[in-house]
């Protein structure tokens, strides 16, 4: 087909059979005694090789962890590898010229690319058991819809695992952000092995979808083509706003949830002709906690919180949070009993310990008793407890041995409070002399509730400091 003829309407029927050619072609050479051997790459680095095509040839891929998607695959070594078939060219050339957005000015690596790759899911899907005609029919309808899509229109989808709301409706978060219930047939088709959002390895597993039934869906906007700089355009959108969503459903309510992974994944062939994520499945901080289920009513209180979270948690009132938050989170992912405890004293002190000097355990398990007494016990139970759980962290940073006296879940529980109200603090907590103040309340023990305390002193302390910058200075 001539560079300047015009470019041909898509056409499933015709990509169906180019597509078909191909695949009979190369598992001719995948089957026989190698293809009973097969296995899907995943280890840090694998290369396979087999001969075909003729003598002296061979078609190898290599991957470092992501064998679907093409990013390290590499087709076409030796004399008559892979681009070199004639039908494998045919079906570069048809997707270049009837599909926009393949198209690079002078130049089709976007549709090789798109080639390989999908001759690379053909191999790995028959070989799990798709039929060649199966994969064939749910790649043509891949082709069909993506010949409707511009090539900048990408939506980003995270599904998040252990997670419902009695609401049904999508909910606005705000930043371009939309919490949407999945359909019955979106959770199946995570499960798919062709037409899955596939993570590093594998589709999900059916016994991890039976946690999904949200999806957190944001849009992404395509990187311009930068001559040889990037081998494909690259999509631009913002991950950390995603898991702002997880980490503060965390610290509004106590439950096990995350993200299951994070992929440009609803236009099918522009997710992989852009971008391969990453999966993000952190195990329970605790095998007793529930998945995270907000009701109607906790639904508004958390749309109201989560709407100042993201200040409040960099530039608020206590600055930035982001160690005390990092820290937390930590314990959703690590899975030793002490891994989780350390995680959750290094939480509690970044919040509790801000411009102290000196009887730091002492002072972390007094501030605490004071700021935290509630659900989990009065403040001697609170100071107890946290002058327990600093001796084990203190006796496993110096090679002691821990008592194993502390409740691991009851300190995480006692970290995500803390957070809760460090990040949507009452507003006698916005006094300068804050920490100072607490510590006096402790010692002092007035007999009147923190705040009305507070209030008092903040206004007291401001006043004599007003006087002493008014008064003349006495030589």
């Amino acid at each position: 087909m001539a560079e300047n003829s015009p470019r041909p309407s898509p056409d499933p029927e015709e990509f169906g059979e180019r597509l078909k050619k191909v695949m009979e072609e190369v598992l001719q050479v995948v089957g026989g005694e190698y293809g009973k051997e097969l296995k899907v790459p995943t280890s840090v680095e694998t290369e396979h090789q087999f001969k075909g095509f003729g003598t002296g040839c061979q078609v190898s891929w290599r991957t470092r962890s992501l064998p679907f998607f093409g990013e390290d695959l590499d087709f076409g070594q030796g004399p008559f590898g892979l681009t070199e078939l004639h039908s494998f060219g045919e079906l570069s050339d048809f997707l270049r010229r009837s599909l926009p957005g393949l198209t690079v000015p002078d130049d089709q690596r976007l549709s090789l690319k798109q080639a390989k790759i999908l001759v690379t899911q053909g191999i790995l899907a028959v070989h799990r058991g798709v039929s060649l005609g199966d994969f064939v029919a749910a790649e043509t309808t891949n082709y069909q819809k993506a010949s409707t899509i511009p090539l900048n229109e990408l939506s980003v989808s995270a599904p998040v695992e252990a997670f419902d709301c009695e609401s049904e409706g999508p909910i606005d978060l705000g930043n371009g952000l939309v919490l949407r219930k999945l359909a019955s047939e979106e959770r199946t088709q995570l499960a798919d092995p062709v037409i899955a959002p596939r993570s590093d390895q594998v589709p999900l597993s059916v016994e991890r979808i039976k946690w999904i039934q949200w999806t957190l869906e944001g849009k992404a906007q395509l990187q311009p083509w930068q001559g040889e700089r990037f081998y494909i355009p690259r999509p631009i959108f913002d991950s950390r706003l995603f898991y702002q969503v997880i980490h503060a459903l965390r610290l509004f309510k106590k439950g096990w949830v995350s993200l299951a992974g994070m992929r440009v994944w609803r236009e099918p062939w522009r997710a992989r002709l852009s971008w391969d994520g990453f999966v993000d499945s952190p195990r329970r901080a605790d095998p007793t906690w529930s998945p995270l289920t907000l009701t109607s009513s906790e639904l508004a209180d958390f749309l109201t919180f989560y709407s100042k979270y993201p200040h409040q948690s960099k530039s608020g009132t206590f600055g930035d949070l982001s160690t005390a938050i990092s820290r937390f989170n930590d314990t959703y992912s690590h899975d030793e009993r002490e891994e989780k405890l350390v995680d959750a004293i290094i939480c509690l002190e970044s919040l509790l310990l801000r411009g102290s000097r000196g009887e730091q355990s002492f002072r972390l398990a007094v501030r605490g008793a004071v700021l935290l007494a509630g659900p989990l016990g009065g403040r001697r139970g609170i100071y107890t407890m946290l002058k327990k759980a600093v001796g084990e962290r203190n006796d496993l940073v110096h090679g002691g041995t821990p008592s194993g006296e502390t409740s691991v879940p009851d300190l995480i529980e006692l970290a995500r409070l803390a957070l809760r109200r460090f990040t949507d603090p009452p507003q006698a907590w916005s006094s300068k002399y804050f920490f100072e103040l607490v510590d006096e309340y402790a010692v002092t023990n007035p007999g009147i509730p923190l705040e009305e305390f507070l209030e008092h002193m903040s206004d007291l302390r401001a006043r004599n400091e007003e006087a002493k910058r008014k008064s003349p200075a006495i030589h």
